[in-house]
């Protein structure tokens, strides 16, 4: 398959080497210099993977430190993916599923990633325990980073670029004791194109997000220039969506040459201008 990544910027979290490396070889990602002990891949196509370690903890760590280092790179708001193995009560080994539903075991708390792709795979509700699961009491995926991870990704991002995709590894038929690393990585190439699909389509899917609902450019110089309440600073960034949104090519060029006793006015003339659009 040809890989045709755009738009935006797609993490993609892991909690196993060996889930990563297939990862790796597909989108030709390249290790960049360790730090902070977490192992961390990209490529030029703005597709990062790292590695978290297994467990909520490391998980949300991970998380941490990738998106702190994303921040001070200017290179904030990227897509989430957590992809990985889990079990499952019913459904069979191989499978890719899709996470509607996610239920953190130990506190109850429960999530639910939207779903705003339109995906060739099932759906399935998924558990995060804190040991693995044997029993497979319930009809739903089971696996111990999913929880976190979506708990985490949400403090950075909408929950619309937040997804989980996950592997089915074992079943009741199938223990999980008996999943080796070369099988995980056997389970992970099958569903590569899926993963693919879904990567490019998360990346499009932000970059369209980000182009609707980011800042407009102007506020931060218009922001500067006068002193304005909360409530003002949420009336300018309104302004400045309607100018665009009314055809207006270059608000600064429009409103150059005005001079701003205060906010208010500043706010005058913005409202003057788009009614006149």
């Amino acid at each position: 398959m040809t890989q045709q990544i755009s738009s935006s910027r797609v993490n993609l979290v892991v909690a196993l080497s060996c889930e990563a490396r297939p990862l790796i070889q597909r989108f030709k990602l390249s290790q960049e210099k360790a730090t902070a002990g977490f192992r961390l891949y990209g490529n030029k196509s703005g597709i990062n993977l790292i590695i978290s370690g297994v467990g909520k903890l490391a998980t949300a760590t991970a998380m941490g430190f990738l998106a702190g280092r994303q921040e001070s790179l200017q290179t904030a708001g990227a897509a989430w993916l957590n992809i990985g193995i889990a079990g499952h009560g019913t459904r069979e080994v191989g499978e890719g599923v899709l996470i509607h539903k996610v239920t953190d075991q130990l506190s109850g708390r429960v999530s639910y990633p939207p779903m705003v792709l339109d995906m060739p795979c099932n759906s399935t509700s998924l558990i995060t325990v804190d040991h693995p699961e044997t029993a497979y009491t319930q009809d739903a995926a089971y696996d111990m980073e999913a929880s976190a991870f979506v708990a985490t990704a949400t403090r950075f991002v909408t929950s619309e670029l937040v997804h989980v995709f996950k592997i089915i590894s074992d079943n009741p038929r199938n223990p999980a004791e008996l999943v080796s690393e070369q099988r995980i990585g056997e389970l992970m190439e099958v569903q590569l194109d899926i993963i693919q699909c879904l990567v490019n389509k998360l990346s499009q899917f932000a970059g369209e997000y980000k182009r609707i609902y980011s800042r407009p450019p102007e506020f931060d110089q218009l922001s500067k220039m006068v002193r304005l309440t909360a409530t003002q600073r949420v009336q300018l960034e309104s302004f400045c969506r309607k100018y665009h949104a009314l055809g207006g090519t270059s608000l600064m060029h429009d409103l150059s040459g005005l001079k701003f006793s205060s906010a208010k006015d500043l706010l005058m003339h913005l409202e003057a201008l788009t009614a006149a659009l």
